[in-house]
């Protein structure tokens, strides 16, 4: 899936929680002008309304989220696992994911790297890639994408989805309700 397959995907869900924050901002109005309704009466209908709309919107939450974790985990599974490994390449991707992860600082994983690359050792030079993506090491990253530039647009969609992944505050902003 492409990087605008998934936005589209994430605006559908968004408009979906606006209209309904919309709704239950005009139901909620209408509750504070009901002249027939105690203050008392008013928070009890707050309360209610607030009750129905909350698992929906939750719920849309959660599909945004779904759907950002789908998107990471496909383009990780492009970067992590080069495609049609045999039995014993993947006991090789395994011993080399191992070897990555002891990799202890960015020049080492440069050095391994480019010695990978250099050796056509897909496997290590995709572990050691992951490696460098999780501690950002930038220059493993370009090392990598220096020879491999095929996969420099998987990272930068990579690199974008976890930034919105972290970026909680957004999607609370867009699925949140006021009592």
């Amino acid at each position: 899936m492409s990087l605008e397959s998934f936005e589209t995907q994430v605006e559908m869900v968004r408009a979906e929680a606006t209209t309904a924050i919309k709704n239950y901002t005009a139901l909620r109005d209408q509750i504070d002008q009901d002249p027939k309704l105690t203050d008392e009466g008013k928070r009890e209908a707050h309360g209610a309304l607030f009750e129905d709309y909350k698992p929906r919107l939750k719920e849309l939450r959660t599909q945004e989220e779904t759907h950002l974790d789908q998107a990471i985990e496909r383009r990780l599974s492009l970067i992590e696992s080069p495609n049609g490994l045999s039995t014993g390449e993947v006991i090789s991707f395994r011993d080399a994911q191992d070897r990555a992860e002891r990799i202890e600082n960015a020049d080492e994983a440069v050095r391994l790297l480019e010695r990978a690359l250099r050796q056509h050792d897909k496997i290590l030079a995709h572990a050691i890639l992951r490696v460098g993506l999780d501690k950002n090491y930038r220059n493993v990253v370009d090392a990598f994408t220096a020879k491999r530039p095929e996969m420099k647009e998987t990272i930068s969609e990579l690199r974008q989805l976890e930034k919105l992944r972290e970026n909680s505050f957004a999607r609370t902003m867009h699925y949140g309700l006021s009592r």
